[in-house]
């Protein structure tokens, strides 16, 4: 059973499904944990950088064969010091990130 401090501190992480190219957390924030998922289509390619756009650094790729899905769980998380931001390539259901963001100031 998880502590009082542990659970407090969770309700400060948040999560997102991609499901299209976008900015997913416009502030630094620490990625945990991502899940990526192929269509029935083909094989499926995604791309995670740290920033607001395809111009920034991109942190990690990911790819999945059809059918099939890339778990990545980060430990200790990744710190992204610009934001998160997610390109999808073709052939995807879609890609779950699990992330701290900060508050400004940090």
């Amino acid at each position: 059973m998880p502590t009082k401090e542990e659970l407090a501190s969770w309700k400060e992480w948040a999560w997102a499904r991609v499901t299209v190219s976008g900015r997913v957390c416009n502030t630094p924030c620490f990625l945990a944990h991502v899940c990526f998922t192929a269509d029935s289509a083909g094989n499926a390619t995604a791309a995670v950088y740290d920033g607001h756009g395809e111009l920034e650094e991109v942190v990690i790729d990911i790819a999945a064969l059809q059918h099939d899905e890339t778990d990545e769980r980060f430990d200790p998380p990744l710190y992204l010091r610009r934001g998160l931001y997610v390109k999808l390539g073709s052939n995807v259901t879609s890609l779950f990130v699990h992330f701290l963001p900060l508050r400004e100031g940090h």
